[in-house]
């Protein structure tokens, strides 16, 4: 079947619609790649944006546990430090007793040793007890032990 020549149906090219804009008659076939270009720098900033939050939140979590890890061994280290300085005031604490036990006890050994140079024929049960008197008195009151000995001589 054939259709008849005076029927054909003519098919006229179709224009494209002009926008009407204020810069100008600007045709839509020519917009057509500026919006294209447009959606996809759209996107693209859109897609960098996301990323970009994703590894911000990442570092944020990365620099919170990392906050609360200092925290917590600032807090340990805090409490050792305290300890720490305990320790130290006992030790100079016990410094102190040891230095003092020492010189009295070596100003005790002086004294002995005076009181065996002074008499050499005293007992030395005598001279033990006559020194640590002496010593004790003289620090009771203050006074030197030499004085002590010089008055019992």
């Amino acid at each position: 079947m054939t259709p008849a020549p005076d029927s054909a149906i003519s098919i006229a090219p179709h224009e494209p619609a002009s926008l009407d804009l204020p810069w100008g008659r600007v045709s839509s076939s020519a917009t057509h790649p500026w919006i294209a270009a447009l959606v996809g720098l759209t996107a693209f900033a859109i897609a960098g944006a996301g990323v970009a939050v994703f590894f911000l939140k990442a570092r944020l979590d990365s620099l919170a546990a990392t906050t609360a890890i200092t925290a917590r061994q600032t807090t340990e280290l805090t409490a050792r430090m305290g300890d720490l300085g305990e320790q130290s005031t006992s030790i100079k604490a016990e410094g102190t007793e040891l230095r003092q036990y020492l010189a009295s006890n070596s100003a005790e050994q002086v004294i002995f040793l005076k009181i065996l140079v002074l008499k050499p024929d005293v007992d030395l049960t005598l001279a033990r007890n006559i020194a640590r008197h002496a010593h004790r008195y003289a620090a009771l009151y203050k006074r030197d032990p030499d004085l002590v000995l010089a008055i019992i001589a």
